[in-house]
């Protein structure tokens, strides 16, 4: 089943355009991508939230963001690491990317 248009982004990488979506959970964020037109396999990929609190406040803050530059860097290390959104496959799930791409976390300051 295909990402729905209205609520996924468009993301070209290498010429190749993908669709992705990002879903907050509980304790992670899911970033679900596949290849746009095509019925391969979908990636989905979890990253922690790496929260801090806020100075003064007690408030809980989330430092990561799923920026399009995360998209890419994702979507380069899946193609790197066996995932084929061209074919007709299982859905490839990775968990924990977080040490393996930069996530370019907002700092304490910034907030």
């Amino acid at each position: 089943m295909a990402l729905p248009k209205k609520r996924s982004r468009k993301i070209t990488v290498n010429d190749v355009v993908y669709r992705y979506i990002v879903t907050g959970n509980d304790d992670y964020i899911d970033l679900i991508l596949e290849q746009d037109g095509a019925q391969g396999q979908r990636m989905t990929v979890s990253f922690r939230y790496h929260s801090t609190t806020e100075k003064g406040s007690g408030r809980l803050i989330q430092r990561n963001q799923i920026t399009p530059v995360v998209v890419k860097r994702t979507i380069h290390y899946g193609l790197e690491n066996g995932w084929l959104p061209g074919e007709k496959q299982t859905e490839l799930r990775i968990n924990w990317l977080d040490d393996e791409i930069e996530l370019n976390l907002r700092s304490t300051d910034e907030m």
